[in-house]
């Protein structure tokens, strides 16, 4: 059951992004009832507290990253959602899988978009002011959306389907 909803969750999310840009509300908070709504039924696979742990591990630092304008709302919601599905500690891993598959999809787009010159020599440049001890005036590859819904659904499938990429070992 943890396996199908989280893959199925993450998979309508990533094609609604790749669609308008966008995860809407009306999969992540359904998602986020579901899973923790999922720790009460009887015979449960994982115990609420399990699941609040995992929506609070991946809420909660993302949040900050919303703040902070890095992440958007949508990713944030649903990368919560994800961690009341599965709870903690699976959530960890998809949240390192998610950094690796994004990482990967935005270099991706700027050699696409052939930006990757440009942006290597902007991160130079800033490195080379953070030094001097100042603040970079212009963020590089700043303006590249990217589909974070299509990461988090990759980190979710190889997580949940490829027991070797759990760094944490399989879920107790």
């Amino acid at each position: 059951m943890i396996v199908a909803a989280a893959i199925a969750i993450t998979a309508l999310a990533a094609v609604t992004d790749l669609r308008s840009g966008r995860i809407p509300n009306a999969i992540t908070y359904p998602a986020i009832v579901l899973g923790l709504a999922l720790g009460f039924a009887p015979g449960a696979e994982l115990s609420w507290e399990t699941r609040v742990a995992g929506l609070l591990i991946a809420g909660l630092p993302c949040l900050a990253l919303f703040w902070v304008r890095t992440l958007g709302g949508g990713d944030v919601k649903l990368l919560a959602a994800v961690g009341a599905v599965v709870g903690f500690p699976l959530v960890a891993d998809i949240l390192v899988w998610t950094l690796i598959a994004g990482a990967a999809l935005g270099l991706a787009m700027l050699v696409r978009d052939s930006r990757l010159i440009d942006t290597l020599r902007h991160i130079a440049v800033a490195g080379g002011v953070v030094a001097s001890g100042r603040l970079p005036g212009y963020v590089p590859a700043q303006d590249v959306k990217l589909p974070l819904g299509l990461a988090i659904f990759v980190a979710t499938a190889l997580v949940l389907l490829v027991p070797a990429s759990r760094f944490l070992g399989p879920a107790s």
